[in-house]
């Protein structure tokens, strides 16, 4: 009996150990990268790619020439790996724009033995150890456990077995929960979030200037807190569907505004843009969350920007006294090569000192062909009588841009009758000759980016892969006539 009483006990143990071994091992590659960002704070931003989706949309098998060689190797790759599911990533921070994070890519794999082949057929020397498969080829190393392939990006020199089995070993914990879970399970054909507590934590050069109480206070604001984006390649478009996921604090502290009446259309000139911008902010709050949490980094940015550092100092350093937060942009004509705004309008509200820093500014300013105009709410320019704002009228906006000037942010291209020839422009810079507008709005709820084709029936993706096949072929035939 007394044998049965430790038997008992010790048999329970290991059905439940095991049944926690089998459970990580049968993960998914989207639990995988979900514990993975789980586990590690210095993820920035996380996401997936749907490369099936993608090539299907592409209708990559049509393309001249060029289809059977693409569908050959991706028979290679899929024959390890699952392609079906998602490739999922995760970006660690802190990013600077030399220096991006190191990034992880988390794939499926289907048979490790075929994917492990296809390796070594290419040029790859594996190792092994603890049941991880493993090799590096400069900056980039791949690790190979179970059900999960891992590829590791990091600039510098890294001890690879530590590097991935670490890596590995952060996929086998808790999943997200809550918003982010959400995010990263989202069905797009890319997926980009952005988690701004580990973005806020991983500042280094910010941190050390805050003082204590600042720092709870940014960190209560950031915790739960995310802003998404999802990218799909439609018919007739491309689209990216922006989300904010905002703390109830992070919201109180927000200084993007909207104006429904859309009022700044009526400042920025008047007749048909080809360009314009908006922006509606909170000056004050904008300079209240700068004074808090980014002390120093204004001072900085302006201490070699000329007038503006003596308009700075006549203002008592603060931007609020200048700037309302309201600004708007214009540009009429067709641009070319080397005349990047042929005619413009623009207008700037003014905070309480605004005023009379534009009229020492205004002989500066009105030195060219650009006529001012000058009130208590603010100042707007012009490059021509042609395009003077009408009293009472405002400026016509595309079909597909009625957000423009509604928004904290907005602005559109019209670029369906616009002459592109004059730019010259070469590679994948002339896919722009597609385009009929792009049009984008964002505010403390989110937003959108729509890039929408002259043909509103094929995918943008077939569509640009046919455009690029066709370049190709005329810049071979320009150099075998």
């Amino acid at each position: 009996m007394k044998f049965l009483n430790y038997l008992v006990p010790f048999v329970f143990v290991v059905l439940f150990l095991s049944s926690c071994s089998s459970d990580t091992d049968d993960r998914n590659v989207e639990e995988n990268a979900s514990a993975f960002v789980q586990a590690n704070n210095k993820v920035v931003f996380f996401g997936s790619i749907d490369l099936k989706s993608i090539l299907n949309k592409a209708e990559y098998k049509a393309v001249p020439k060029f289809g059977g060689i693409i569908q050959g190797e991706l028979k290679n790759i899929e024959s390890g790996l699952n392609l079906d599911a998602k490739v999922y990533y995760a970006i660690e921070g802190p990013m600077d724009p030399n220096n991006l994070g190191t990034v992880y890519l988390f794939a499926e794999v289907k048979n490790a033995d075929s994917l492990k082949l296809q390796l070594t057929q290419r040029g790859y020397d594996l190792e092994s150890d603890d049941d991880i498969d493993y090799f590096q080829s400069g900056d980039v190393a791949v690790g190979i456990k179970g059900k999960l392939a891992l590829m590791m990006v990091k600039k510098g020199g890294f001890e690879v077995k530590t590097a991935i089995a670490d890596a590995m070993e952060l996929t086998t914990g808790k999943t997200l929960t809550g918003t982010a879970a959400k995010l990263i399970a989202e069905k797009s054909d890319i997926s980009l979030n952005l988690h701004l507590y580990n973005n806020y934590i991983s500042n280094e050069a910010l941190l050390p200037k805050l003082a204590k109480d600042k720092k709870a206070q940014m960190e209560e604001m950031m915790k739960e807190s995310f802003s998404q984006a999802n990218i799909y390649f439609e018919e007739g478009q491309l689209r990216m569907a922006m989300k904010n996921h905002f703390s109830a604090s992070l919201l109180k502290r927000t200084m993007l505004q909207t104006d429904e009446q859309a009022m700044i259309r009526e400042n920025i000139g008047s007749g048909e843009p080809k360009i314009a911008m908006s922006m509606n902010l909170d000056m004050v709050k904008l300079q209240t969350w700068m004074d808090d949490y980014a002390p120093g980094v204004l001072d900085k940015l302006i201490e070699n920007a000329g007038p503006m550092q003596m308009a700075m100092m006549m203002a008592g350093g603060k931007l609020s006294n200048l700037m309302s937060g309201k600004l708007g942009f214009a540009m009429y004509g067709n641009p070319t090569a080397g005349s990047m705004v042929p005619d413009f309008a623009f207008y700037m509200g003014f905070g309480p000192q605004g005023k009379p820093m534009a009229e020492m500014a205004q002989n500066f300013l009105s030195g060219g062909t650009m006529k001012l105009d000058i009130d208590e709410r603010g100042v707007s320019g012009i490059s021509s009588d042609a395009y003077k704002s009408v009293p009472g009228s405002a400026i016509k906006v595309p079909v597909g841009c009625e957000t423009f000037g509604k928004t904290a942010f907005s602005g559109f291209a019209n670029l369906e009758n616009m002459d592109m020839a004059g730019f010259e422009l070469k590679g994948g810079a002339k896919l722009v000759e597609l385009v009929k507008y792009v049009n984008f709005t964002f505010d403390v709820n989110g937003g959108e980016i729509l890039v929408k084709l002259k043909d509103p029936k094929t995918n943008v993706l077939k569509q640009s892969a046919q455009f690029m096949i066709k370049e190709f072929e005329s810049q071979i035939g320009a150099m075998n006539p």
